[in-house]
């Protein structure tokens, strides 16, 4: 359960044994069952009592630190904690389940989304559950960083496969421009063939110059 009081003016509800919450008569408080149902009547968490603010509270100077050495911002939001890692891609680390006692991790959705991501700001965004191991806010960082790396290596990896597949479809298709002034000569010299001979030799030199390629791109990039 979660309290409040009834004549807050900052509408912030508490966890059970909050010191803040011994404050508040218990004619003046207010009880909620879960998160969602206080959130959803306009009320924030505590910074006292929430676990997210509690944990960071705690390792407060671990995690500065390692958010200045890897470059992540972040803020607070309603009792979450907003990370924005490299690529301007949002992380958010709330309360599962609406029961405010375990943490889960939500990344930034960015396929299907029908707003702008330049103009929306980072509590708008649409979200998605990340399954980790993790459990604490240092373990979410270093999972973030983890991430960051592997996206950042792949995307290396498909930038030096799309370099390779280009320039062996350039030397493909050069090598298919000499075919066809080889078989313009073997024209003019007044050789004459059937269409059915044309087709057989055209597939054998396509399929040497098939047995080059690396993989099938390069092959679909040379238009074959």
């Amino acid at each position: 359960m979660f309290y409040s009081s009834r004549n807050s003016r900052k509408r912030v509800y508490h966890y059970a044994g909050c010191r803040y919450l011994k404050q508040v008569k218990s004619d003046n408080r207010v009880s909620f069952r879960s998160v969602d149902e206080a959130q959803a009547q306009g009320f924030h968490p505590c910074a006292c009592c929430c676990p997210i603010s509690r944990q960071y509270l705690k390792d407060r100077k671990a995690i500065l630190g390692f958010c200045e050495s890897c470059g992540f911002k972040h803020f607070f939001h309603l009792g979450e904690l907003y990370l924005i890692s490299a690529g301007d891609t949002a992380w958010r680390i709330c309360c599962a389940g609406g029961k405010g006692s375990r943490k889960q991790l939500l990344h930034e959705s960015k396929a299907n989304i029908s707003y702008d991501r330049r103009k929306t700001p980072y509590t708008d965004r649409a979200y998605h559950v990340q399954k980790t191991p993790a459990t604490s806010i240092m373990g979410y960082l270093v999972y973030i960083r983890n991430h960051d790396l592997y996206e950042q290596a792949r995307k290396e990896k498909r930038k030096l496969e799309r370099a390779l597949h280009a320039e062996e479809a350039k030397n493909i298709r050069a090598i298919r421009k000499q075919m066809t002034r080889k078989n313009r000569k073997h024209k003019k010299r007044g050789r004459l063939e059937s269409s059915g001979q044309k087709r057989c030799r055209e597939k054998q030199q396509l399929r040497a110059l098939a047995s080059s390629f690396s993989d099938y791109r390069s092959a679909r990039y040379a238009g074959l």
